[in-house]
């Protein structure tokens, strides 16, 4: 096998790693659990998986850049919304992100129902009134 496609083999196999422990909700330290090493090896023994330093410091942000290009691309023809992303990290300083998508239709939907409480209201003319 040549340098260069088992390079490309082996990048390709820890993105499809990255992606089973993110989507499966398996905690990053599995990686380097010694039974999914053993059982890897067995399955192909050219094939180290990668690190969880690996997965968190390279495959994460680049993920998480990817998502969120993703988002702009599928958002990039509706108007009036606002996309907030934003980090903390707990007291083990392990970085938590969320994001909010708002807009002005929300506002004025959420403002009219407070003004209209106690009495009967139909969503669907409340929406057409708004202009959608």
């Amino acid at each position: 096998m040549s340098q260069l496609f088992f390079w490309m083999w082996t990048a390709c196999c820890n993105f499809f790693t990255f992606r089973f422990f993110v989507h499966g909700n398996i905690a990053f330290s599995a990686a380097e659990n010694p039974f999914l090493l053993k059982w890897v090896h067995s399955l192909r023994p050219s094939y180290t998986p990668a690190t969880r330093y690996v997965l968190m410091q390279r495959y994460l942000p680049a993920e998480e850049a990817r998502v969120f290009n993703e988002d702009i691309k599928h958002l990039e023809g509706i108007h009036n919304l606002t996309y907030l992303m934003d980090g903390w990290e707990d007291g083990q300083r392990h970085s938590v992100y969320g994001s909010l998508m708002t807009c002005r239709l929300w506002m004025q939907l959420r403002a009219t129902t407070q003004a209209a409480a106690g009495d009967t209201w139909d969503p669907a003319s409340l929406l057409h009134s708004l202009g959608v």
